[in-house]
This record gives structure tokens, sequence and C-alpha cells, in this order.
């Protein structure tokens, strides 16, 4: 045993490629301490593929081709020459941990031309259910080929790649290297969770016929609308330069000119063609031919949509490739509050007239319509925004235009100079709240416990917290003696699902404190709300399963609860 575990840490050291152990009949099935042993060296081998790291060392045993040529064979030594020929090389396993740059997104959006906003602009991201901007796909898929590739030279003959969650900039991911002979295994791992997975087979060799970049029929938006196509053909150039291939430790010619710009085309035809600015790129697959060309292009090119999963697909051939698909979901189009609509569906009277309320995050989703409803019972009404200035000074526009009073403050809730800034401007404006409605959320994402792990739960119940703590605090001063502060919580506070284990605890710990916060100051009333699961930016998901409820309703149902006179200090109320 221990002179298994010499032999390993000698061959990683010195970087030895194969280690092949031969052991015996007698490990298969001990019965002294000799087969015991020898049992016990056997899986050192075998495990220590898995702690090589970033070494080429392979470990494997012969034990059981040498029990299967004793049996066939009766006599094991005149098999003996016959082990190398049976002893399967097993899946070299690497893990290394890294980030994405912003530096190597610009660097995919010139190569690519790729201009999809849910990329590329973090405003519009913002309204997204992802509340920020997503890393290319096809950038995941560059990063993860040069790690595994290095210097080496090769050309792939497929590759498919299915992109499950999405990769996001700043955020720590592993990339798990899986070497079997020419086949590869890739993926892109938060905590045990795959988030992109890519399956590749190659041979050794490139080819240095370049491509041209000249691209002038392509478009410089994204189509706001998928345009179907049938036996179409479309010629494209990969933009940027060589330099830009240096983030995804990647070098012209590394690979073939062709098999770049087809992966970069698929990049810009899903993003900005067919879906267009709505895509959501799920998957690809590319068979590669023989042959070489100093220009490219896609022919026999359909798509087709797929009505019962808002699917679209996307097949054809092209320059160097034998045939293709590509699969992206259309998202919907982001939620934008119609305040007409809303006057129309909102219940209108006097029973907030003279009150002013103040509305955490109220430029969009819920918030906004909350807002809405609040003015059309007869408050002026304060609207906040951290990142959605157009769409806070809209609504407050069009808030006055129908007669209400209506002013816009900029700031992160969850920072104490941004929220002591807020209380400036209120104090500037002689304006005391009769209602605090604590509703501004960190952006929620799908993430089970251990793909985010106890560091990023913690973060995200600290950030929540502190985004009602500190208007409370701040805003104090700020408050009528007999105002009102309402915390919009979840139904999942109560009945949580998969996935939002941070969310549910940081509901939890805010309900906690505000029911605390009601014995601290007996003349204020707190109220928690919880709402269903309503169509927001949060939920307006490609593959939202569940049904969502109409937020004007749920805004009505929580705006007659308010109006009602109560003598309690602290109310729940399930909407």
């Amino acid at each position: 045993i221990h002179g298994a575990e010499n032999v390993i840490a000698a061959a990683i050291d010195n970087g030895v490629e194969k280690v092949i152990a031969l052991s015996t009949d007698k490990a298969a099935n001990p019965i002294n301490l000799y087969g015991a042993t020898k049992l016990a060296s056997d899986k050192l081998f075998v495990a220590a593929n898995n702690v090589t790291g970033g070494h080429k060392t392979a470990f494997s045993s012969v034990s059981s081709a040498y029990r299967l040529h004793l049996r066939n064979a009766g006599r094991g030594l005149q098999s003996f020459h016959l082990f190398s020929i049976l002893v399967a090389r097993r899946r070299c396993v690497r893990l290394r941990s890294m980030q994405f740059s912003s530096g190597l997104v610009n660097a995919f959006r010139r190569l690519s031309r790729d201009e999809n906003p849910l990329h590329t602009d973090p405003v519009y991201a913002h309204t997204s259910a992802f509340g920020r901007p997503v890393v290319f796909g096809m950038a995941t898929v560059l990063r993860a080929i040069g790690e595994w590739a290095k210097d080496r030279e090769f050309t792939l003959t497929k590759i498919r790649g299915e992109f499950r969650k999405p990769i996001f900039t700043d955020q720590d991911y592993r990339l798990e290297i899986g070497e079997e002979a020419m086949s590869i295994r890739l993926r892109w791992l938060r905590g045990p969770a795959v988030q992109t997975e890519i399956e590749l087979e190659w041979r050794a060799g490139s080819s240095p016929t370049r491509i041209g970049t000249d691209s002038p029929n392509l478009r410089k938006s994204p189509a706001a609308r998928p345009e179907l196509r049938r036996d179409d053909r479309q010629d494209y150039g990969p933009g940027g330069n060589d330099a830009d291939l240096a983030p995804f430790s990647l070098r012209r010619g590394q690979f073939p000119d062709a098999q770049l710009a087809a992966l970069l085309w698929a990049s810009y035809f899903v993003g900005m063609e067919c879906p267009g600015r709505q895509a959501l790129f799920a998957n690809f697959e590319f068979s590669f031919r023989e042959g070489t060309s100093s220009s490219f292009s896609v022919t026999d090119l359909s798509t087709e949509m797929d009505e019962r999963f808002n699917q679209i697909i996307v097949s054809g051939k092209g320059t160097g490739i034998e045939e293709f698909r590509l699969e992206a979901f259309v998202r919907p189009e982001p939620i934008r509050a119609d305040f007409a609509a809303l006057r129309r569906g909102l219940s209108a009277g006097t029973a907030f007239a003279g009150k002013v309320v103040l509305i955490t995050g109220s430029s969009r989703g819920f918030g906004s319509t909350l807002a809405a409803g609040f003015a059309a019972q007869g408050a002026s009404v304060v609207l906040h925004f951290r990142k959605s200035r157009e769409a806070a000074a809209a609504l407050a526009r069009e808030l006055e235009d129908a007669g209400h009073r209506a002013w816009i403050v900029e700031g992160d809730v969850g920072e104490r100079t941004d929220v002591e800034r807020i209380a400036g401007f209120l104090e500037s404006r002689g304006l005391a709240l009769d209602f605090l409605v604590n509703n501004a959320s960190a952006t929620i994402e799908n993430l089970g416990f251990l793909e985010q792990g106890t560091g990023k739960l913690v973060d995200f119940v600290d950030r929540s917290v502190r985004a009602y703590a500190l208007p409370i605090e701040c805003l104090h001063a700020r408050l009528n003696k007999n105002a009102t502060i309402v915390q919009i919580s979840s139904a999942y506070a109560i009945k949580p699902e998969p996935g939002f284990t941070h969310y549910a605890a940081a509901k939890g710990a805010i309900e906690g404190m505000t029911r605390a916060l009601a014995q601290d100051f007996k003349k204020l009333r707190f109220i928690v709300a919880r709402p269903p699961r309503m169509l927001t930016d949060q939920t307006n998901s490609a593959f939202a399963n569940k049904a969502s409820q109409d937020t004007v309703a749920v805004v009505n149902a929580l705006i007659a609860r308010l109006a009602a006179p109560s003598a309690a200090n602290f109310e729940e109320i399930d909407l």
C-alpha cells in the first residue's frame, strides 16, 4: 500500500503520462492479507485519477483483464502480452476554479458581432428574470476549450453543448475537464450544479487558412421578433482582432478558422436574428468535415418554431460543416406597465387622500403597480429606483398627467449613505410619510443550497435585511406618528419551494424582525403582506411552468386591507 502511494506521488511529480498497475486475481476475492493489500493497492491507483489536478498523469489497473484471461486462456502468463491491449484508459478529470470578466464578454461581443442586450445592456438585463447581464453562452464554450487545449493545435470533428443555467461575470465557477482518448467533456460548475456542459471530439493539427472578416449584410441591432427562414444562405465573417482571443486562452489558427467562425456565427444568429433580442440560447451541435476556404457561409439554413415550448430550432450546413442544429427559447417581452390600463383595473377612491407614500423598488414590476394603486386612492407617491431611472421618470409623468403628485428618488436602500440622501430629499420637500412600503429586493436566483454555498446564502440574507432595516432607521424621523410600515414578503416565507432557501431565509428573518419592531414602536402600524406568485420581471421566464396571478388584482386586495381601520399595530396579510 505504501509502495502504491509512493509510485503515485512520484509519477505525478515527474509528469509520467501513463501508469499501469499489474495486480493479481487474488485481489478479486481476497482470502488472506496478500489479496487484501493488493485490492487496496488497486483502489489507490484507480482513485489517483481524481487527484492529478492539472497534471497529465493517467492511472489504470489490469486486475480485471488478468482475471478475464485466466478464465479464457487457462494460463494467465501466456496472455500477459495482451494486457496492454485490454487495459482501458480511465477518464482523467481535472478541476480549475475561475471567473468570467467583463473584458472577456466585450472581447466575445467584438468577435461574434452579437449585440444581444441580455449580455451587453445592464439596464435591459435588469428588467429580465436574471436581473443582470448574462455571459454569452458560446463565450463559456470558447473559454472551456481554451483551458483544455492550452498550446496544442487541434481540429474539432464534433461538438455539442447545453446551456443549463446562466453564467455571470465576477462569480466563482469550476471548470471540470474530462479526457478519454480523443473525446473531451467540459463542464462549468457552480457548487455541484452544472451550468454549461460541452462534449467534443478532436484530432491533432489545425489548418492555417484564415477566414475573412467582411460582413456587410449582418444586423447591427437584434431583431425584435423571430423571422423564420427556409433553405436560406448567410455569409459571415468574425469581427474583432486576433488579440480578442487572448481572454479565452486561444490564438488565431490554433484550430481551424472556419470552426471558430461557426461557433461565433451560432451566437450571432441566435442573439441577433432568430430568435433575436428575446433569445435564450439552449443548446447546439456541430459535425465538421474536411475542407478549407477563405470565406465562411451557412447554407440550407432553416428555422422552425415549436409553439409548445416557445422554442426556435435552427439547422443547416456550412463551410466545413457537415450539419448543425441550434435550439433557443424565445423569452417573453419585458413587462412594461401601461398606466392607462392600470387605471381601468385599479379601484379608484379617496381612501388615501392627503397621504404621502414611499415605496422602495417602485419603478417597475409589482412596486410600480402598487404605486399606481395608492395614487388611484388619492395618495401622493414617492417613487424609488436603483437602476431604472427612465422607467421611474415615465411612471411619475403618467401619475402627474392623471392629476396625482409624484416624486422620484434614487439609491440603493441597502447602503446607508443612499438612504440618508433619500431622507434629505424628503426633508427638503417637507414631506412626512404616512406609509413606508418596503418592496425592493435583491435579484432572486433559483439556486440550490449547495450550489450557492453558505457564504452566498448569508450574503443574500444580509443584503435583504439591510434593505429593510436601513429605510426604517434612516427615515424614522420622516414618519408621521401613526405611520404604517408595510413589508412586502412572499408566500415562499410560509411555503418555500426548491431552489429558494436563501429567499425563504431572508423573508423569514425580515418577518421576525417586523414582529419585534411592532413591540418597540407601539404607535406605528406594522404589516407583513404575502403576495402569491405574480407575473413580474422576476417570474417573466421563457419556461415558467406555474400560473402567476395578475398584479392588479393583488394590489387591489392589498389596498383594500390597508385602507380598512384596525386597532392592532401588527398584522399579517396573505393575499
